[in-house]
């Protein structure tokens, strides 16, 4: 087998980007005809040169903006003189629409891209375990061999989880969440239990009650502090993102934080192909690195599952096997809500007007 066909079979999270389907349209001193609908475009002057790369909510109007009739009140750039040609893909959501625009810009621009993000960064918090006391940083990059857990909106957010966890377990912070839903949190529960029990039958009540009171103080912590953080290297998801039609969704992969696929589905035969890229691209072994790409697009992701936007669904990677079932009954919760929002609109066409009740109630009168 020649070493390009064996490439082709590797997983595409060994692949430095993922391509995207550009359209192209050679310039002709006109308004370009393209959708109205959102997408990246990208401009190229005579010589080829890349000048503009940007995205919109609405291709069509920011095209005519640029190619259509000049205005005094419009101040945009007129680029009809210097023109080549014209490049643009269209996306189905704004999760979409920023991946796209993030990989284009880091292709382009491959020593300045970080300037130019249009997406929010977070703080993450680092804990470094190889350390004998392990102590917690605030951190913006991502170091193999570290650990991470994010994303903190604020410096006020981790700065109260890190002096509550300080003071729940009197030493330098270790590495235990006190959300409630660690899977260690009955193991930890039962050793403190069982130490507990341990001292009390050896009569050395005063040391039981100083681990009585350790426990009692995690139990008041979980309750206290309600947010979820995730850890970075067990971030492990896929993202269920909107699509052209009811009969298509589209997905994107992310495996320890980065963005290793984005596939595109018919919801008929959904589950088998979805099985077979789970497998594919969540199985295969994949070492740690470290780079700023892994925490761009953890902060990416961020930004659509976090207060305001919440508008990406995810689903953890653990069963592959019945992950497929989920993002159906996923896709089917959708439709059921898009299906009353359509019939209150429907209703809403039907209901007589204001004149109409009044036209009723003058008719006796005549």
């Amino acid at each position: 087998m020649c070493l390009l066909c064996l490439l082709w079979f590797l997983p595409s999270f060994y692949n430095e980007r993922m391509e995207f389907r550009f359209e192209t349209i050679e310039f002709n001193k006109t308004v370009p005809t393209v959708p109205k609908h959102s997408g990246v475009y990208k401009i190229f002057d005579i010589r080829g040169k890349l000048i503009v790369l940007d995205k919109t909510s609405n291709l069509f109007d920011r095209l005519e903006r640029y190619y259509g009739e000049r205005s005094e009140r419009v101040r945009d750039l007129d680029l009809r003189e210097i023109t080549g040609r014209i490049e643009y893909v269209r996306t189905d959501s704004a999760f979409e629409t920023a991946y796209v625009l993030y990989w284009e810009r880091k292709n382009y621009f491959p020593k300045t891209y970080r300037k130019m993000r249009t997406f929010r960064l977070f703080t993450l918090m680092k804990i470094n375990r190889k350390q004998r006391f392990p102590r917690i940083y605030a951190s913006r990059q991502i170091k193999a061999g570290v650990d991470y857990f994010g994303p903190f909106v604020s410096r006020g957010q981790f700065t109260r989880l890190k002096t509550m966890l300080e003071r729940t377990f009197k030493l330098r912070p270790c590495l235990y969440n006190i959300r409630g839903n660690d899977p260690r949190d009955e193991d930890v529960e039962h050793a403190l239990a069982e130490k507990i029990n341990e001292l009390a039958s050896e009569t050395k009540f005063e040391d039981a009650e100083r681990i009585h009171r350790k426990l009692d103080k995690i139990h008041r912590a979980r309750g206290e502090y309600k947010d979820t953080f995730f850890s970075v290297w067990n971030f492990n998801y896929v993202a269920v993102v909107a699509s052209d039609s009811v009969t298509r969704c589209k997905i994107a992969f992310i495996r320890q934080a980065r963005v290793i696929g984005f596939e595109q589905y018919e919801v008929e035969s959904l589950e088998e192909a979805l099985r077979s890229d789970l497998g594919r691209l969540f199985e295969a072994p994949v070492d740690r690195d470290s780079g700023d790409t892994r925490y761009d697009e953890f902060c990416l992701v961020c930004n659509f599952i976090v207060d305001p936007l919440q508008s990406v669904d995810l689903l953890p990677v653990r069963d592959i096997e019945n992950l497929p079932s989920l993002v159906l009954e996923r896709l089917r919760q959708r439709k059921r809500k898009r299906k009353p929002a359509g019939e209150a609109q429907a209703r809403a066409e039907r209901k007589p007007g204001r004149a109409q009740p009044e036209e009723k109630r003058a008719a006796p009168k005549c």
